[in-house]
């Protein structure tokens, strides 16, 4: 067992950028890790309920709050990495649910939160966003290029900015050498102490 309990890596970004595929490639450089993907949580609420439900955001805390729980309080999840990808444009309550998950460890002590920040163009997000299989079948991934084109005319990705965010432009990176990158940022952090920021002294 390790003297502190093992870090969250939150993967943040706009539709269609590849988090869940460098997601996935992360997962594989990392031994014994677990990925959840924002859909695994959202799709289940939105098959039952429409996001202007006066439910929707009540049931998508509560599928949340199912999840992340056993990993807040089983002592077995202590040593084991969890990575998560999001598409934040705000720190609301569900991007709260993700460092408070990282912030209680059962009285052992906080996990560490990296987060990690996915930028790209505009003409390779379209690109991705509707690429064939997308999402696959019943996914609720964001299909439509003017809902993209309005995010992002309007919003950026939640950044917390501080030492432990990485923001990466991955326009021309293959899901393999961004999740290297990701890697060598995570194992360079793992060597110095924490660096706080307001969100951890809040």
């Amino acid at each position: 067992m390790t003297s502190s309990p093992a870090p969250v890596i939150y993967i943040n970004g706009y539709p269609g950028v590849g988090k869940f595929t460098i997601a996935k490639a992360l997962q594989r450089l990392i031994a014994g890790s677990i990925l959840i993907h924002n859909h695994q949580l959202i799709d289940p609420v939105e098959k039952k309920y429409a996001r202007d439900s006066q439910l929707y955001n009540e049931k998508r805390s509560a599928e949340r709050h199912k999840v992340l729980s056993p990993i807040a309080h089983d002592s077995k999840t202590r040593d084991t990495v969890y990575i998560f990808t999001d598409s934040q444009i705000e720190y609301n309550d569900c991007v709260g649910d993700y460092t408070d998950l990282a912030l209680s460890s059962n009285g052992n002590g906080a996990r560490r939160f990296y987060s990690v920040v996915l930028e790209c163009e505009f003409e390779e997000n379209v690109r991705r966003l509707t690429a064939p299989g997308r999402g696959g079948e019943g996914s609720t991934k964001l299909k439509d290029v003017e809902v993209l084109t309005e995010i992002r005319q309007r919003y950026s990705p939640w950044k917390f900015e501080d030492g432990d965010e990485l923001v990466l432009d991955v326009t021309k990176l293959e899901s393999e050498q961004a999740a290297a990158k990701i890697k060598e940022f995570f194992d360079e952090r793992q060597k110095d102490g924490r660096t706080l920021s307001t969100w951890d002294e809040a």
